[in-house]
């Protein structure tokens, strides 16, 4: 077991060296002389520099990973002009019970600014115009236009108002 002292400073040891090392830095004479006092800590210090690039990986990955809404204007008047059009075209096919009653549009009509946000689906429901951009067992995220202000689905605090009658959507 490696006493209390010695492991905080194989940590902070670790840490100088992840940093260097995923920044570009050098070696300097005192990493060398961490490495001289033994195996153990030059282990450790090996795994530390493997687990913060995974670190910093995984984090990059994340990131890229999550869906974001577009704050750009004309995309979002585009987008709620479009819905609009949708919502007169596509009509909601009849209800099937519990089930709400939807459009699924074909990519073969998607207009063209809605074609460029490449959602993986774009439907038609009797409350609005919904754009799925990253689907999610739970919901996904996207764009959804109302066909009348307020008219949102339940849960009404996953939706953010973007604008111009454009809302944002999160996963439950």
């Amino acid at each position: 077991m490696i006493p209390v002292a010695a492991s905080r400073r194989t940590i902070l040891c670790c840490a100088k060296f992840n940093l260097r090392q995923l920044f570009g830095g050098r070696r300097t004479g005192e990493d060398r002389q961490d490495e001289a006092k033994g195996s153990g800590d030059m282990i450790l210090k090996r795994l530390c520099e493997g687990g913060a690039r995974f670190a910093a990986l995984a984090l990059a990955g994340a990131v890229a990973g999550c869906a974001w809404p577009t704050s750009d204007e004309s995309t979002l008047k585009a987008i709620a002009a479009e819905c609009q059009h949708l919502m007169r075209t596509e009509p909601p096919d009849a209800d099937a019970g519990p089930v709400p009653a939807y459009h699924g549009v074909p990519e073969s009509r998607w207009p063209q600014i809605i074609a460029s946000l490449k959602p993986t689906g774009v439907a038609v429901f009797r409350q609005g115009c919904d754009v799925q951009t990253k689907p999610m067992l739970d919901g996904g995220w996207g764009y959804f236009v109302p066909r009348s202000k307020g008219s949102l689905p339940q849960p009404r605090d996953r939706y953010s108002d973007l604008g111009y009658g454009v809302y944002w959507y999160r996963p439950y």
